[in-house]
């Protein structure tokens, strides 16, 4: 994949392209009713498989830059959770006060941000930014189960988060 100096993307572009996991991450984690152990099992699975998947995927520009260019993985853990609050705190400050706000928020801003990189990047590195945010809200999704009682029953993958999910899905 071609390389990609970000500063060429202009700044508010550049934003959403940063903040977008998070929001994906944190509609799912707020789709399906995990509890709290289920959500801190969603938030961490998240998180680390950001961490993960940017090195992985290391030859794209996008989600390579997402985080900072370090190899301390608490470093990077540190950053990742800074983000997730910080973009959390920017949604209750723009009065983003509920999931289904939030996932209406995401399917208003995607369609404009990848029509917006077409000019930026090629086509490869944008269908694959659209790979690594499904996977994203797929691990996210599979972290923990919905609807359980002290781990009996329950779902792996609620209705409320496939619904989410397939409408992401649709929609990348």
């Amino acid at each position: 994949m071609e390389s990609l100096d970000h500063n060429y993307i202009p700044g508010e572009i550049w934003r959403k392209v940063l903040r977008i996991p998070f929001w994906v991450q944190i509609a799912v984690e707020g789709a399906g009713r995990s509890g709290f152990s289920g959500s801190i099992q969603e938030r961490e699975k998240g998180l680390t498989y950001m961490i993960e998947s940017c090195r992985e995927r290391s030859e794209n520009p996008l989600i390579n830059r997402i985080l900072p260019d370090t190899q301390n993985k608490s470093e990077m853990t540190e950053a990742v959770i800074r983000h997730h609050d910080q973009f959390l705190e920017e949604l209750a400050q723009e009065g983003v006060s509920s999931n289904k706000a939030l996932q209406d928020r995401i399917f208003e801003v995607l369609p404009n941000l990848f029509e917006s990189l077409r000019q930026y990047v090629s086509e490869a590195i944008i269908e694959d930014y659209k790979a690594w945010l499904l996977h994203l809200a797929e691990k996210v999704a599979m972290a923990a189960k919905e609807n359980d009682l002290l781990g009996i029953g329950g779902e792996r993958f609620s209705s409320a988060e496939k619904e989410f999910y397939t409408r992401l899905e649709k929609l990348l």
